[in-house]
């Protein structure tokens, strides 16, 4: 019989045992480790100052980690973290199949720069980092960032591209492989949620994009302050343009999206929401007529929604008291002509490119030039090669005053009177619109101002209303009008001719 002595030492000698095995396989887990990172700090890609293993409580770690993704001879992308701690991975299943599973992934105090360059680099690149990814199949139960900032700039003018703060971001359930490696999106995720904010993106040279804060969670993501501006002062915009575009400034203090997700559809992304929310939008839109016509053909919204290089699936997209205010520089002289709506409340339907989908739909309602009334119902198929579309609106109580806002400036006429009703009815497409037309006039008159844009032509406006005194009061109607589209012109340039062509029709 063993004696409690002889029991005891045998004990110790399998707890020392067991602890010397233990410190072994932890010392030799953290030489593999540390040999596959060293052989990446010898390529001159990784830095970093420590690197802690446990394998008792299955975590690793490493301290101010530095990596170096050269792109090109003077180019590269810099990843930085004051700290990376992984847990929980999964021996069975890297000695089994090869793969590297963490339950947990924590990045904190992340910095990451990159730099745009030419197409054909990347190229080069994206072949090298698929050939380095081929046998690569990485998975985390979840990846957390803390703290996150991201820079991108151009690699020849060094300017600001994109630009985030990220407090908090957690992805679930992450995946990357030699399959996902070659998708738009190259990790495959099944839920997330992020906080960032200050974050720009620059569209264009002619404008950019900002967002003050962005909240996803569950299954609503929030957009504070959401900005599109130009760089430029609409004044000076026009000299930076060769043809006549737009000049805008959009901001939207408030934006909801339920249920958004983006995944990739073959060989492009899909964004998709089951609603989307804009809020109290402020938009400014104004054009310089004084510039060359622009040359190029314009596709109408069907075409520019078929087209586009992503796919997307919107089932209802909600405009709320929203302002739209459109200037039009015709003259040397300010000021531009304008009109402007206010409280905009529109609906839009079925807003989408993939599968079989009905028509786009949109209802809307709003006060145009201060207390007219204005309803809109408009409807295309995006699926239709001819950009088929109808479209019907009724004005009511249009006043002189505010038509002058727009007709003295850029038509150099100013009125007297009102219509009471104005109400339109058109189908068409790509090429040709054909409907209807209704004004009612209320004792309305027309007066021709001379140059300085004050004083009247008296005897021309005499002799035009003389002629015009039955046509400009009381109700007229035409049918069967037909407006050719100018192929080089936008949607409501179209639109705009429909409702011109039809009221000089009610006066002829």
């Amino acid at each position: 019989m063993k004696t409690p002595i002889r029991t005891t030492q045998i004990m110790l000698l399998v707890i020392v045992g067991l602890g010397v095995l233990f410190w072994g396989a932890n010392f030799w887990v953290k030489y593999k480790i540390k040999s596959l990172l060293d052989q990446q700090v010898e390529q001159g890609h990784l830095f970093y100052d420590s690197l802690e293993v446990n394998i008792f409580t299955n975590r690793a770690g490493l301290k101010n980690i530095h990596w170096i993704q050269q792109k090109s001879d003077l180019v590269h992308d810099i990843y930085s973290a004051a700290e990376l701690t992984a847990s929980g991975f999964n021996f069975i299943k890297y000695l089994n199949a090869n793969k590297i599973h963490f339950n947990h992934l924590l990045i904190s105090n992340a910095e990451i720069e990159l730099v745009k360059i030419v197409r054909d680099t990347l190229q080069i690149d994206n072949q090298e980092a698929s050939t380095a990814t081929k046998t690569m199949d990485l998975s985390f139960g979840v990846l957390e960032l803390h703290q996150t900032k991201i820079h991108q700039v151009d690699q020849n003018s060094k300017d600001t591209l994109f630009s985030a703060q990220i407090p908090s971001f957690q992805m679930e359930e992450v995946q990357l492989d030699r399959k996902t490696i070659h998708q738009p999106i190259p990790i495959r995720y099944s839920d997330y949620e992020v906080v960032a904010h200050t974050v720009f993106y620059r569209l264009s040279d002619l404008f950019n994009l900002s967002i003050g804060r962005l909240n996803s969670r569950d299954s609503l993501t929030v957009l504070e302050n959401l900005e599109i501006k130009s760089p430029y002062e609409k004044l000076e915009f026009s000299s930076h343009i060769p043809f006549e575009k737009a000049w805008l400034d959009l901001m939207i203090p408030k934006v909801e999206l339920t249920h958004f997700g983006m995944d990739h559809a073959r060989d492009s992304l899909e964004f998709s929401a089951e609603s989307i929310r804009l809020m109290n939008a402020q938009l400014d839109i104004y054009k310089d007529n004084r510039l060359p016509d622009y040359p190029n053909f314009k596709p109408l919204y069907s075409r520019l929604i078929r087209e586009l290089p992503i796919k997307i699936s919107v089932d209802s997209t909600h405009i709320i008291d929203t302002d739209i205010k459109f200037q039009l520089q015709t003259k040397e002289e300010p000021p531009p002509g304008m009109i402007y709506f206010e409280k905009i409340n529109a609906h839009i339907a079925h807003l989408n490119n993939t599968g079989s989908y009905p028509p786009t739909s949109v209802l809307a309602q709003t006060q145009f030039m201060g207390d007219a009334k204005f309803e809109m119902t408009w409807s295309f198929n995006s699926r239709s090669p001819n950009d088929e579309f109808e479209i019907s609106g009724i004005l009511y109580r249009l006043k002189d005053e505010d038509i002058n806002h727009f007709v003295t400036p850029a038509l150099n006429i100013a009125t007297e009177g009102a219509i009471n009703k104005l109400a339109f009815n058109y189908n068409g497409n790509n090429h040709i619109a054909r409907g209807d037309m209704y004004v009612d006039y209320d004792a309305l008159r027309i007066h021709l101002l001379k140059k300085d844009g004050t004083s009247r032509h008296r005897w021309i406006s005499g002799i035009l209303n003389f002629i015009l005194r039955n046509k400009l009061d009381g109700a007229v109607e035409e049918k069967n009008l037909t407006v050719e589209r100018i192929q080089t012109k936008s949607f409501w340039h179209y639109l705009w001719a429909m409702v011109r062509e039809g009221t000089l029709e009610t006066i002829k």
